[in-house]
């Protein structure tokens, strides 16, 4: 019998065949990670996490999730750079990226978002539901989704200025 509280289900509920998708979640709060991971897993998904722009991009490299959602203001590296980073890396440049944030949500910081490569931006304020459905439309798109052709040159060197910066600021903390 399945057990619905909501709209979450546990994953242990959901169908044998039904293979989970892996999203890679960025927060820098423990405890927002959490209740977010908590959430998403009830959802069906695999979750996992990074507290860091720096970590994520390892990560992501690492276990090649099916999507990130990515918070802004962050140490190291923040969500723009892990972005940017993200979009300037042959093997990640197609995942789907959700920006997800508490603090910058007026329209000018949105449209930065979306211009380092976010495919979705959305206040935390925006809620759980608006995230979710978020995060089903771009795991839907992801296979059709378009990305300019990387110019390796300014690649290297975006990549090296990130890198750069991560080595300096990893070894303050």
């Amino acid at each position: 019998m399945i057990v619905r509280v909501g709209k979450i289900m546990r994953e242990q509920e959901l169908p044998s065949n039904e293979k989970s998708k892996k999203i890679l979640l960025v927060e820098d709060d423990d405890d927002m990670r959490d209740i977010l991971g908590f959430w998403l897993e009830g959802e069906g998904y695999e979750v996992i996490s990074a507290s860091n722009g720096w970590e994520a991009i390892h990560t992501a490299r690492d276990v090649r999730p099916d999507a990130m959602i990515l918070d802004l203001l962050m140490p190291i590296v923040d969500g723009f750079q892990a972005c940017r980073y993200v979009r300037h890396d042959p093997e990640l440049r197609y995942l789907p990226v959700i920006m997800f944030s508490a603090v910058f949500i007026d329209a000018e910081e949105r449209q930065m978002g979306l211009d380092v490569g976010a495919d979705e931006f959305i206040a935390k304020t925006s809620g759980f539901n608006t995230l979710l459905a978020s995060l089903d439309e771009v795991l839907k798109k992801a296979d059709k989704l378009e990305r300019p052709e990387v110019d390796e040159k300014m690649a290297s060197l975006v990549r090296a200025e990130i890198e750069s910066q991560a080595e300096f600021l990893s070894r303050k903390h």
